[in-house]
């Protein structure tokens, strides 16, 4: 049966399974989880989660399905997604013009997301042209 499944596919999964061993872990070691370390691995877990496979083949340069420096891209977008929300989560209570802290990140996070789908579809764009 595993002969069938994709090389992608086994990586992903197992990203996921050491998301999902990094939660029993964390939990079994930290029966009490609270505040910044709770955050700290629901981010990891994430991270994991969405760019465990991407990292992989991104740190080999393997294409498959998706192109190196498309997985690229998605890990900076990931990271940064990261950092704002342990800015917003973790962060002062700040206002910025009257703004709090949380709303200029979720702002931010936006910005870096259509970012990231502006780049993505000029590339997809530029590699869907005749040369």
């Amino acid at each position: 049966m595993l002969g069938m499944v994709s090389r992608e596919t086994l990586v992903h999964l197992g990203s996921v399974l050491a998301a999902l061993s990094l939660l029993v872990v964390s939990g079994w070691l930290f029966p009490a989880l609270d505040g910044s370390l709770l955050v700290f691995v629901y981010l990891c877990y994430h991270a994991l989660i969405f760019g465990g496979a991407h990292a992989y083949f991104a740190w080999r340069g393997e294409a498959g399905t998706v192109p190196v420096p498309s997985r690229w891209r998605f890990l900076w977008a990931l990271a940064a997604w990261i950092v704002l929300g342990v800015v917003g989560a973790l962060g002062p209570d700040w206002t910025v013009q009257g703004v709090p802290t949380d709303a200029v990140m979720a702002g931010l996070g936006v910005v870096v997301l259509l970012g990231y789908w502006l780049l993505e579809a000029q590339d997809g764009y530029r590699s869907s042209r005749p040369t």
